[in-house]
């Protein structure tokens, strides 16, 4: 939802008539998951990547506000707040306000961030990547590739770091 307002925005800038509907639809998303996820907990890490894209759009949805003249637009940002305002309790962490790393960071070291999708890792690599190889063996692979690079990439990371930044006075 936040790409597709956001990609709205920038080739667009502010259109009421496209995104009137888009805060419609943004707020019945959110109710319909509500109404029918009624009890559902996530683990902490998908609590927080919801809260980091809950203050996101509510960060573009103020840009709105804030940059219309149209009754419509501004009444379907303040209900498309409300239902954001309401799926942003289901998600809350305790501990988040604003989103800044070192806030999240502090949450992460914590209680740790686990997304637990463990279980769709393998039918998803097959199924929408046509990997045929086990989690396991692409994970080998990814860092077979990171290791051959590092060199490269410490070369290129001290050419382009500052002297200050390396230590280096």
């Amino acid at each position: 939802m936040i790409c597709w307002g956001l990609g709205h925005l920038v080739k667009e800038g502010i259109k009421p008539a496209h995104l009137v509907s888009l805060t419609e639809y943004g707020k019945k998303a959110l109710s319909a998951y509500l109404a029918t996820k009624p009890g559902v907990d996530w683990p902490i890490g998908q609590k927080l990547l919801a809260e980091i894209r809950c203050n996101g759009l509510a960060e573009i949805l103020g840009v709105v506000y804030s940059n219309t003249r149209s009754k419509a637009l501004k009444a379907g940002v303040n209900d498309l707040l409300v239902a954001l305002k309401q799926y942003e309790k289901r998600v809350h962490v305790a501990g988040f306000t604003s989103g800044r790393f070192d806030e999240v960071w502090k949450i992460i070291r914590e209680r740790g961030c686990a997304l637990e999708r463990q279980g769709i890792y393998a039918k998803a690599l097959r199924d929408l990547y046509d990997y045929y190889e086990s989690p396991q063996e692409v994970e080998e692979k990814g860092l077979s590739f990171l290791g051959n690079a590092q060199e490269e990439y410490k070369t290129l990371a001290k050419v382009r770091t500052p002297a200050w930044m390396r230590g280096e006075f």
